[in-house]
């Protein structure tokens, strides 16, 4: 009766093993789970738990090999085969070395223009926005890189102090050092950039009126901070919704390619903007560090 029991016991045993998946380690622990996902450096699993479902996940340089439903064995190189060590990107389970994006958008200069007619300065400071960024993470959390955009607006009035038949292409080029510190979710699926660079602005307007033509330039350094959100779509893509404020005022000008006295000294020209943008993101994982 004893002997018949131990079989019935090892019967259930195996029977509720059956539909579940398994993970075994290097370390030669067994783990009894549901795979729920396999990325290129974790397995995601789920353990069942009488308050509901644990979920976790394994680094794949710590599995020997791993069964799902008792079809497929799957089997991890050893340690002997193992060419180059996992890097710190790999552990800390981080998409890619390096970040690219492409933004498009809405820019609005809330500086500047105080004195100048509402008519006016409502186009001047609507502007389209459109640039991208370059970061390499040195770190699982902090990347370092390049930050560029190009806004522009276009306005026409019929007069403005004395011009007549007034036209205006305005124009802004940022190109700043950058770095920028990540924030993810456990999927690895939702991931929260905080961003602060700094560099050069590039003030451009060619204007006409009824009597000349001109040019106005002029540069200053400019500081942006920038708050952004990745939605991760596949391992190497995704999509983002960035926020930011660009801080910088001109303190001189030229016009037509000669100094102009337009601002006093102790005047200046703000254009400080606030930045809408939408865009692409890619990420890359480059193979002498997989």
């Amino acid at each position: 009766m004893k002997n018949l029991i131990t079989i019935l016991l090892l019967l259930v045993v195996c029977t509720v093993a059956k539909g579940q998946d398994q993970i075994i380690t290097k370390a030669g622990d067994t783990i009894n789970c549901k795979i729920t996902r396999i990325s290129s450096d974790y397995i995601h699993f789920e353990i069942d738990d009488s308050t509901g479902p644990i979920r976790s996940r394994i680094e794949k340089d710590k599995v020997m090999s791993y069964f799902q439903k008792e079809i497929t064995v799957n089997t991890i190189l050893d340690e002997n085969s193992q060419v180059i060590p996992p890097s710190e990107f790999n552990e800390s389970g981080y998409l890619g070395a390096f970040r690219y994006t492409l933004n498009s958008g809405f820019t609005y200069q809330y500086d500047g223009y105080e004195n100048f007619p509402t008519n006016y300065t409502r186009q001047l400071r609507s502007l389209w926005s459109i640039g991208g960024e370059a970061h390499y993470f040195v770190s699982s959390r902090i990347g370092v890189g390049l930050k560029a955009n190009h806004a522009r607006t276009k306005t026409e009035l019929d007069s403005l102090n004395g011009l007549r038949n007034l036209a205006e292409n305005i124009r802004y080029n940022y190109i700043a050092a950058s770095m920028i510190f990540r924030l993810t979710s456990l999927e690895r699926k939702n991931i929260l950039y905080f961003g602060i660079s700094g560099g050069m602005v590039f003030y451009r307007d060619n204007g006409t009126t009824s009597q000349l033509f001109f040019v106005e330039e002029g540069q200053t350094f400019g500081l942006d901070i920038n708050v952004a959100y990745d939605l991760i779509l596949r391992e190497s893509f995704g999509i983002g919704l960035n926020i930011g404020a660009n801080f910088a005022k001109l303190d001189h000008i030229t016009v037509n390619g000669i100094n102009s006295s337009v601002f006093a000294p102790d005047e200046s020209f703000g254009i400080s903007r606030i930045d809408f943008t939408l865009g692409l993101r890619f990420y890359q994982y480059p193979t002498f560090l997989r």
